[in-house]
């Protein structure tokens, strides 16, 4: 996940004071072209954007998951974040993805859409950026620009996202971790497959039962490790098949697990009591 430098975020947060908000671990800014505030405190799932077996986008197993998902206490879905593979989509298919998850859900369940719509340059993220918000994005989530990383100081990000901030209908998400920011809520790759969990504990710490959220935190630790850094996408997609979900495959350049991985996978959630 990129990193947005500190001194950035302190004058983008500085010059939307009244309007900011603080979602773990995402830095947030509504932008000034929006005049409303969203509530962003709660959980969402990165979904995962699901595959047929040669790599077409598989909009009925989509559908499935959107509405296995909805039933779920999240305040929303991330569609598109780095779980989604959106590094692999193609223009049409991004805009097409969000359009669709909005249509997906069902019109009572209150759910936020938060789309990464972050490209490479301002321009295209500004375009890329609309076109979400039209298809139904209720916010963007923007990727801090990192094909050329060393040129990305302070001025070049500054302008960056001021500029697709002024020209976004909807809120913008800046998309970093800040660990010197308190939070309302999370982005968590582990709501896709224990998501009930995953909101138990947002609810256990939003009422200041903090002895009950440790406890169930540690016995989450494991089980969100081998989702992320230790099997990444591929594990995660295995995860959701094992728990109702569809996962499938991934799109090349990504590789499904080896078996002797899978075993290890399936022994996490098996020892966390989760399989």
């Amino acid at each position: 996940m990129a990193l947005l430098g500190k001194s950035v975020v302190s004058r983008f947060l500085k010059w939307t004071a009244s309007r900011a908000f603080q979602l773990r671990p995402l830095s947030l800014s509504p932008c000034r072209a929006s005049a409303a505030q969203l509530d962003l405190g709660g959980v969402y799932p990165p979904m995962p954007t699901p595959f047929n077996q040669d790599e077409t986008i598989a909009y009925d197993k989509l559908a499935f998951n959107v509405d296995l998902w909805s039933k779920i206490p999240f305040r929303g879905l991330v569609v598109e974040g780095s779980n989604g593979e959106y590094v692999y989509l193609t223009s049409e298919e991004r805009v097409d993805l969000v359009k669709r998850v909005r249509e997906f859900l069902p019109h009572d369940s209150g759910k936020l859409v938060l789309a990464g719509s972050g490209c490479e340059s301002t321009r295209d993220t500004i375009n890329m950026s609309q076109k979400m918000a039209d298809a139904g994005a209720d916010a963007v989530m923007v990727v801090t620009p990192s094909y050329y990383k060393g040129a990305m100081k302070d001025k070049a990000l500054h302008a960056h996202f001021t500029a697709v901030a002024d020209n976004c209908p909807v809120p913008l998400i800046l998309y970093s971790v800040p660990a010197f920011t308190g939070g309302v809520g999370g982005v968590c790759a582990l709501a896709n497959v224990l998501g009930e969990a995953v909101c138990q504990l947002h609810k256990l710490t939003v009422e200041g039962d903090i002895e009950a959220a440790v406890q169930l935190q540690k016995q989450l630790i494991a089980p969100n490790s081998a989702v992320t850094k230790t099997f990444g996408i591929s594990g995660l997609k295995k995860v959701m098949d094992w728990k109702g979900f569809y996962g499938g495959p991934t799109r090349a350049p990504l590789q499904s697990l080896p078996d002797q991985e899978v075993a290890k996978l399936h022994k996490v959630f098996v020892d966390s009591g989760y399989l």
